[in-house]
């Protein structure tokens, strides 16, 4: 018998793909629960030395449950290209999967429901500690969609992990450099105490 390219239900393999995942099913509900679970017994503490290794178990996860599709922007991954992406371009990527309907209602999306696991799990897997530094950041995850008259605002995935990695990689930085000024001054302090 010649295939179609449609499924048993209908639908051609690419609008599967796009398809909302129903979370009110047994399995839609197992699908969510495995893509937010903690990534480590150990959260994760908001380190630069440790960091590294958040960032391989994130992407081994996102590789796993289908969030790859939404961490690939303008071409480069997230995981491994991190410094060649700007928020914007992480705002800008969001606002093609969050999608506010002419009523005012979000659209249920595939990419959007990606980017709310991965948000979780990322939420799931850090300390208060590193949360922390990301709540006194300047910077928020917050994308806003317009529809006309209507407005929502959502928090993005792979834009929280974009102000995370920057967050963090400040914050070691700034340390850095006052621990390297202390230390260039150490040489006066020794003469003024003899």
């Amino acid at each position: 018998m010649a295939s179609t390219g449609k499924s048993n239900y209908g639908l051609t393999p690419g609008e599967v793909m796009d398809t909302p995942i129903d979370y009110t099913t047994s399995i839609g509900w197992k699908q969510w629960e495995g893509a937010i679970r903690k990534l480590s017994d150990k959260l994760y503490d908001g380190s630069l030395d440790k960091m590294p290794m958040f960032i391989k178990k994130l992407k081994y996860r996102a590789t796993a449950t289908g969030w790859s599709l939404i961490c690939e922007i303008n071409g480069k991954c997230i995981f491994n290209e991190y410094g060649k992406i700007t928020l914007d371009e992480c705002i800008d990527n969001a606002t093609k999967y969050y999608i506010l309907e002419s009523c005012g209602q979000m659209k249920e999306t595939r990419d959007a429901q990606m980017s709310q696991q991965m948000l979780a799990c990322i939420r799931n897997s850090i300390s208060d500690e590193c949360a922390l530094k990301l709540e006194n950041s300047c910077m928020e995850p917050v994308i806003t969609i317009k529809k006309g008259t209507h407005e929502k605002t959502i928090e993005d995935g792979p834009t929280f992990l974009k102000i995370m990695i920057s967050r963090i990689a400040i914050d070691s930085r700034s340390t850095l450099t006052y621990i390297r000024s202390t230390l260039s001054d150490l040489d006066k302090h020794m003469v003024r105490f003899d």
